[in-house]
């Protein structure tokens, strides 16, 4: 859902901004389904307080976290090969948990999309490791957990 738009518009001068919004694009596409991960739509903002680049390289990969309030929204897009990210977490508030629904591309699951949807529960600071399909990407929203616990 991803691959498209990353591969052909990588810009190194515009740089995660432009590359974030292509993966919204690519998302967009998709809205006239009912699936599960279209749910993605539900929560996303428009507007951004902090962006980070947490890890890439030109015409390799990218992983960008933007936050709105106090919600985190990642996005990681790989090239032509397939390839596990580690995304880190520290930029996350220190002693927080965070429930973290992640999206990512998997051409085993039975919808039209393609998209697998999984959520877990992690410790700011504890890293996120994910497999990225050939030209394919993940998206991650991370909500505070109401009740931290030590």
């Amino acid at each position: 859902w991803v691959a498209p738009w990353f591969s052909q518009n990588w810009d190194p001068t515009t740089g995660c901004q432009h590359t974030f919004e292509e993966m919204m694009v690519g998302l967009a596409g998709q809205s006239g389904h009912k699936e599960l991960e279209l749910s993605w739509f539900d929560n996303l903002k428009t507007t951004w307080e902090e962006t980070r680049v947490l890890d890439g390289s030109p015409g390799s990969h990218i992983v960008v976290a933007r936050r709105s309030g106090e919600d985190w929204y990642v996005a990681a897009m790989t090239n032509n090969e397939a390839r596990t990210v580690t995304i880190p977490t520290d930029f996350l508030k220190d002693g927080q948990r965070y429930t973290v629904t992640i999206y990512n591309d998997d051409p085993t699951v039975k919808t039209s999309t393609k998209v697998s949807v999984k959520t877990v529960t992690i410790k700011a600071g504890k890293a996120i490791r994910l497999t990225l399909q050939p030209s394919g990407g993940a998206a991650l929203h991370l909500v505070k957990t109401l009740i931290s616990k030590p």
